[in-house]
């Protein structure tokens, strides 16, 4: 539970400290439990009900969902236990704590790489306290959720080694305290220090359009934000974003072309570009096999596309069918269950089983497969590149890393978090704090029910518009040049750490079989009575 309560942030709020100190009870515990299956069954429910606290806080799907999405995270994520149980045996309780930090991260890491991901990374949960994660452009949210393992590690070695003295007890409490915290705030500080000698770039001023809960729209999507964007025009923006599937590129529906058509002619007289997101519908005359098997021509996209005024210009000169003839990016990262079935291609049967809004069909998404720079003129007739990720990847570090690399002088995100309880919509919005300290690039979050925010290359939110209110806020985005460690070196850190656990797991085999040896050769010298 005081894991599980770190995850609920919102601004100003505490209980994401309780990280630092919350896994410690729970090893102090595992200490005197031998057996495997009661060890494990301890660290299930540990992460069972600190998932509960995030997950089950978080989405607004039903009791079902929740309670699926929550067990199946509890039961991926419970390997970190498995494998602390196996260096416990190996090695002892105290190795095994002090190799927790790198074996928790590394975990965290690798969990990310399979289907079922819902990132719930421990580092995550400081996002609002910026002078502490400024490191993050070092090591990435992984050097947060090392160092957090390592606060909780080092107060469970103390609380067991002071055996109820206090007075010791609250010494090693600050030295921990001392050794966790004051590398990272220094560190902050200096950052903040260094950042005013960095020659200034000129801003691009951003507009943000929040449209509403698209399910109480009346109208189309795409209509209502062309209308909350008019406020914004007579203050020249460099770009508009607007929120996740505005609109929908379908290139068989006359009525979807005739749709784009009023788009571009409204970019074009608006004389502004828009970064949207865009459901992107590709039909096959001959499916691919996985959707063959499931009855299917068509296979949808969550996407974004950049539509600039000399794009639009172009596109209204030319004939109707290569009006949607535009550079899309397509969603790498799907929500399991919600917007693809896990597993989809080994047991295509499993198709049944998406998520379905009541009264609409579940589709299974297909995947993108790199990232996209969109470049545009400014109102200054200069360049830009802006790199797009799409809601549910704002919780991927190597997401926005990889649109860096990809030449990104801004990121920006489009969300619909409709499907989010209002009080935790803070929670995912957060996360462009981080991914902008990660990267050093500034993030533009725009989201149809909010909160639509601006985080600066230090992770600072200056402005985030109201929930549940349409209308268009405008912030000048500072640019920034060159890479940050993280983004050059990418996910360093948790490979090491899981290199490091695989050679400390063959070091141990290695241990135990040169005592098995001995022992053989022991019981073979002695003689028999």
């Amino acid at each position: 539970m005081l894991c599980g309560s770190a995850y609920l942030f919102l601004p100003g709020s505490p209980l994401p400290l309780l990280a630092w100190v919350g896994l410690a009870p729970l090893l102090l515990r595992l200490q005197s439990v031998a057996g495997f299956s009661r060890f494990y069954a301890e660290g299930l429910a540990m992460l069972w009900v600190m998932e509960l606290f995030t997950l089950g806080h978080v989405f607004d799907i039903g009791a079902g969902w929740s309670l699926l999405a929550v067990s199946a995270q509890a039961v991926v994520t419970s390997g970190v236990f498995v494998v602390f149980w196996l260096l416990r045996r190996a090695l002892d309780w105290r190795a095994a704590l002090l190799a927790l930090p790198a074996c928790w991260t590394g975990w965290e890491w690798l969990y990310t790489k399979q289907p079922l991901q819902i990132p719930t990374l421990l580092g995550a949960t400081q996002a609002d306290f910026t002078p502490l994660i400024q490191f993050y452009d070092l090591t990435g949210v992984w050097g947060g959720t090392f160092l957090i393992v390592l606060s909780n590690a080092l107060l469970a070695l103390a609380i067991a080694r002071a055996a109820g003295d206090r007075a010791v007890l609250a010494r090693a409490s600050a030295a921990i305290a001392a050794a966790v915290f004051v590398p990272p705030l220094a560190y902050g500080a200096w950052v903040f220090h260094a950042k005013d000698a960095e020659p200034a770039q000129p801003a691009i001023r951003v507009a943000l359009t929040q449209t509403g809960d698209p399910a109480k729209l009346r109208e189309a999507l795409v209509g209502v934000a062309a209308k909350s964007s008019e406020p914004a025009l007579p203050m020249k923006p460099d770009l508009l974003l607007w929120p996740e599937t505005a609109l929908r590129r379908e290139a068989t529906s006359p009525e979807n072309l005739k749709l784009w058509m009023s788009f571009y002619d409204w970019v074009s007289r608006a004389d502004v570009p828009v970064l949207t997101g865009i459901t992107d519908i590709e039909t096959y005359a001959v499916p691919p096999p996985l959707l063959a098997r499931q009855g299917q021509r068509e296979q949808y996209f969550n996407a974004a596309a950049l539509v600039t005024p000399q794009l639009a210009w172009y596109a209204l000169t030319q004939p109707v069918e290569r009006a949607l003839d535009i550079k899309v990016y397509r969603k790498r990262e799907l929500f399991p269950f919600f917007e693809r079935v896990p597993f989809l291609g080994l047991f295509p049967a499993l198709h049944r089983f998406v998520w379905r809004e009541p009264g609409k069909p579940g589709r299974n998404y297909g995947y993108g497969n790199a990232p996209v720079v969109f470049a545009f003129l400014d109102q200054r007739g200069e360049k830009r590149r802006v790199g797009a990720f799409i809601c549910f990847e704002i919780l991927f570090p190597s997401v926005a890393a990889d649109l860096v690399r990809a030449g990104a002088d801004l990121i920006a995100t489009v969300s619909n978090d409709q499907h989010l309880h209002s009080d935790a919509r803070w929670v995912t919005a957060a996360h462009a704090a981080i991914r902008a300290i990660e990267t050093r690039r500034s993030v533009a979050r725009v989201n149809t029910v909010g909160y639509s925010l601006v985080a600066d290359a230090w992770g600072r939110v200056h402005i985030a518009a109201p929930l549940d209110r349409a209308g268009s806020w405008i912030q000048p985005v500072q640019v920034h040049r060159g890479q940050s460690l993280y983004v050059r070196w990418g996910d360093w850190l948790p490979a090491a750490c899981a290199i490091a656990i695989s050679g400390l797991f063959l070091f141990a085999a290695f241990l135990a079989l040169i005592r098995r040896i001995r022992t053989t050769r022991a019981k073979a010298i002695t003689p028999s009575p």
